[in-house]
């Protein structure tokens, strides 16, 4: 018996050095993730009120320097600690965030020679999961790492349907429609951009994104494999200049954390909206004093004729818009320097055409500030000389256009631009960009930024549809705020839209008016021309709408269907609702509004809205936090509204 006992224990014993188990809960302990340890690999699942979200999933890295970080790895120490703070953004959905949730850091040994070291941090947060790893000089026995392959994987239990953007190439702008389709249908051809959002059923939603993106390559999901438990997703990094698909994709110093890899979760698609998760794992304000940084809707002399007439008296017209608008700022877009993207652009030099100095002054006297349009490529070149000349000029920001790369390089620049920007007080606007990554808490300066197939594409496609409206608030605004440029006039329904110059939109003028409230951007871009504004129908909706927000919600849902939002400025509610190209009527609770007697003004899609997409009805009744409100939305149509305390 003695024998059989002391037998059984080694056994156990063994077990445990080959192979270690260990799990973390979410505050509401709903979320469990558990991450193993074996002689085969190293893998973490999730799972979600018992419900398997993601399957055992692979981790490691390859390095070109050195073995594979993979397998024969033991939990060497565990440190666990409960993060439960508020902190308050400069900009955000949200103007207090709380940031809730539980820590575990794992030390990681290689079993065999080298006998390499690492950390492993996982939290797990009530809507969702994030981790990421940590290489220490000491720990790993080396100064540099030089990464191959970053082979975080996600090991979904079946072949859902996801929302996707297909980017092709590295090179990408992120202006691509989210199509739904089959997690297997991603091949090795194509390339992913995050976020990557899948239905596993009606009650659980699930987003792939990450945050914290700082000297480190933006990471795409390709391919799907097949296995007899699902569908397993692989991660690709993009490449440094120069290098292929089998080169180095980051070479970092040591110590350096990467960034947190992210899997939202929610009950229902409005939950992952939200969540301020990636904003909670992003690195802290590098920007002590911002008090300059102000939110605004912004003129924008560009998208009305696909084309600019770069002089004086064309930008003072875009600044009495702003003026009579009541808006703070007018964007002078590009061909203000002349020629660009050449080796002779001089981004510290007007055009010829314009008198800039005039422009600035008459801005000045209307109580508007300007931004500049800026190449990337001018950009980088001079902006350490520009950047302090335009804070003598009294500008507001910068747009800079044209980035069209994700890799290690390129994050590092968007990083440097963004602290000069700072230190000359300059707000920025990123185009043709990367993703969103949390930067927006890490650099508060960066206020929005395209990567979205947004209103500009109404001037030679027709890849704008009313599905793909009311798509993207639940797939790429999930990454942070997104320079759509709403504010398009000339309305006209799928039928009889057409690419033209003045450009039209393909929804209605109700519609265009929600865009101000679900498309989120603290530097919102007005895309029309001044005659276009001139005693129109939802002008007053438009002055009234503020760009920013202290709450937002989102009421009712689904993903490229339809959306009902709701944003808080003060003690104002303002609601916006889109809908596809299927006519319906939405019934929404008004259990978001405080106690008390709200005076709710509508504008509506009019009766005829179905065949003159400009026709708007407008109403006001009394609501209170008691009452339901039905919202009737035509094809491509609409609903705005705000609600005063009476």
């Amino acid at each position: 018996m003695r024998r059989l006992f002391l037998f059984t224990g080694f056994l156990l014993s063994s077990s445990l050095l080959t192979a270690q188990r260990t799990d973390l809960f979410s505050p509401d302990r709903k979320i469990q993730v558990t991450i193993s340890a074996t002689d085969e690999a190293l893998t973490y699942a999730i799972t979600r009120k018992g419900e398997v979200v993601l399957a055992e999933s692979p981790l490691a890295f390859e390095f070109t320097q050195s073995a594979p970080i993979e397998k024969y790895l033991r939990i060497e120490k565990e440190e666990r600690k409960t993060i439960d703070e508020t902190w308050k953004p400069v900009v955000a959905k949200h103007s207090l965030i709380r940031n809730h949730c539980n820590e575990l850091t794992l030390t990681l040994r290689e079993k065999k020679y080298p006998c390499q070291a690492f950390r492993l941090i996982f939290r797990a947060y009530n809507d969702g999961v994030a981790f990421r790893f940590y290489f220490d000089k000491d720990e790993m026995k080396q100064n540099d790492l030089h990464i191959r392959y970053e082979k975080t994987t996600y090991h979904f239990p079946g072949d859902y349907q996801a929302w996707m953007a297909n980017v092709r190439d590295y090179s990408t702008d992120n202006e691509e429609e989210y199509f739904p389709c089959l997690l297997s249908s991603i091949t090795e051809k194509k390339l992913i951009a995050k976020p990557l959002v899948v239905k596993m059923h009606d009650s659980l939603y699930v987003a792939l994104a990450e945050s914290d993106v700082l000297d480190y390559p933006v990471s795409f999901v390709s391919p799907a494999e097949k296995t007899s438990g699902g569908i397993l997703l692989h991660t690709k990094l993009a490449p440094l200049p120069g290098q292929n698909e089998y080169g180095i994709k980051a070479s970092r110093t040591l110590p350096f954390a990467t960034p947190w890899r992210v899997i939202m979760a929610g009950s229902r698609p409005g939950d992952l909206v939200e969540s301020e998760i990636i904003m909670n794992l992003a690195t802290p304000s590098q920007i002590k004093e911002t008090s300059w940084i102000k939110p605004g809707i912004c003129t924008w002399d560009n998208w009305w004729c696909c084309g600019v007439k770069m002089d004086t008296e064309t930008n003072k017209k875009f600044i009495q818009l702003a003026a009579d608008m009541g808006y703070p700022y007018q964007l002078i877009d590009w061909k203000w320097y002349g020629d660009f993207d050449c080796p002779e652009a001089d981004i510290t030099t007007p055009a010829l055409s314009l008198d800039l100095q005039e422009v600035l002054r008459f801005a000045r006297e209307k109580g508007v500030r300007c931004w500049l349009w800026l190449h990337y490529n001018d950009a980088i070149r001079q902006y350490e000389k520009a950047f302090p000349l335009y804070e003598q000029w009294g500008i507001a920001g910068v747009k800079i256009d044209f980035w069209r790369r994700q890799d290690q390089e390129m994050m590092r620049n968007y990083e440097k631009i963004a602290k000069k920007a700072a230190e000359h007080h300059l707000m920025l606007n990123f185009h043709s960009p990367c993703m969103n990554f949390g930067i927006e808490r890490t650099y508060p300066n960066v206020m929005t930024r395209e990567g979205v197939l947004g209103n500009e594409y109404y001037n030679w496609s027709t890849r704008i549809t009313p599905e793909h409206n009311t798509t993207i608030p639940f797939t790429r605004m999930l990454m942070g705020p997104l320079d759509i440029t709403p504010g398009g006039m000339l309305n006209r329904t799928p039928e009889t839209f057409r690419n033209q110059h003045p450009t039209l939109v393909m929804n209605t003028r109700a519609a265009e008016l929600a865009k101000f409230v679900v498309f989120f951007s603290p530097i919102t871009t007005l895309a029309d021309h001044p005659d276009h504004y001139i005693n129109q129908a939802g002008v007053d909706f438009m002055k009234a709408v503020p760009a920013d927000a202290d709450e937002m919600k989102v009421l009712a849902g689904e993903i490229g269907e339809y959306i009902v939002m709701a944003k808080r400025k003060g003690e104002k509610w303002f609601l916006g609702a889109l809908n596809n190209s299927d006519e319906r009527e939405v019934e929404i609770s008004c259990s978001f509004l405080p106690a008390g007697t709200f005076s709710l003004q509508m504008w509506a899609d009019g009766p005829e809205a179905n065949k003159d997409a400009t026709r708007l009805s407008q109403s006001t009744i009394k609501i209170t936090a008691k009452d339901r409100i039905k919202i009737h939305m035509a094809r491509a149509g609409g609903w705005a509204a705000i609600a005063t305390r009476k």
